[in-house]
């Protein structure tokens, strides 16, 4: 009943291979860095800040090995139902934006508003965030990478991902947190990104799957599908996509 897609993107490639998303479907984003290193930072658990020591060590304020202060990285989790997608689009959340009429609606729901939001609460000024990948209105994350310099912040990363997680609201959450250098970019170093799109093939809807997949009545051959899709299979450029 289950059909799933994803294409994975390397930093030399311009755009994605990947399917066009269907209309009001809610894909899965997987977006983020390979497990073991990135750039010559360790991403191992015990960067993770899920226990006292790593948490002590992660929070020291430090600089890399060009003597600029150390950044923070954070692997983010989000349900996008109710986002607009994740770039903001005003200068702060909330801001009240002028329409093409002429007239003042408040700026849109997004992801990074919400994660900016929340730093301003923890730090009392405005934090920019950086992201890896960004996603369309209604697009699931896992894995989502961020980043953000916040030097005064001295407790550790356990802190970091506890203070952060008590003022998202319940369709983000911070799973990770470390430190990296000042050159590291959620972007650029990213050593993959990958897109999934699931399919769910049957002659009724299912409410429980409503947000998660893309509901098709019809039968799907999926032999034929993978055939089709095999032409994406390689580099591509996909800029002017």
């Amino acid at each position: 009943r289950f059909l799933s897609w994803g294409r994975a993107r390397s930093p030399g490639i311009t755009g994605w291979a990947g399917g066009m998303e269907p209309p009001h479907s809610a894909s899965a984003m997987m977006v983020g860095q390979r497990s073991n290193s990135v750039c010559g930072v360790h991403t191992g658990p015990e960067h993770a800040g899920t226990d006292g020591g790593a948490a002590s060590e992660c929070g020291t304020r430090g600089a890399d090995e060009r003597g600029e202060e150390m950044q923070w990285r954070a692997v983010i989790e989000y349900e996008g139902t109710y986002f607009a997608g994740y770039q903001r689009q005003g200068k702060v959340e909330h801001q009240m934006l002028r329409g093409s009429n002429g007239e003042e609606k408040p700026a849109p729901r997004t992801v990074q508003g919400e994660l900016e939001a929340a730093l301003q609460g923890i730090s009392g000024r405005d934090i920019a965030v950086m992201c890896a990948g960004r996603t369309d209105k209604g697009v699931h994350a896992s894995g989502q990478v961020i980043t953000f310099k916040f030097p005064e912040w001295a407790h550790g990363c356990r802190r970091m991902v506890q203070a952060m997680n008590r003022v998202l609201p319940k369709d983000v959450a911070v799973l990770k947190v470390d430190r990296v250098p000042a050159l590291f970019h959620p972007r650029f170093s990213a050593s993959f990104r990958r897109y999934e799109y699931t399919i769910y093939s049957a002659p009724m809807r299912s409410p429980l799957l409503e947000r998660s997949t893309w509901h098709v009545r019809e039968t799907l051959d999926p032999v034929l599908m993978q055939a089709a899709a095999s032409l994406l299979e390689g580099e591509h450029d996909f800029s002017t996509f």
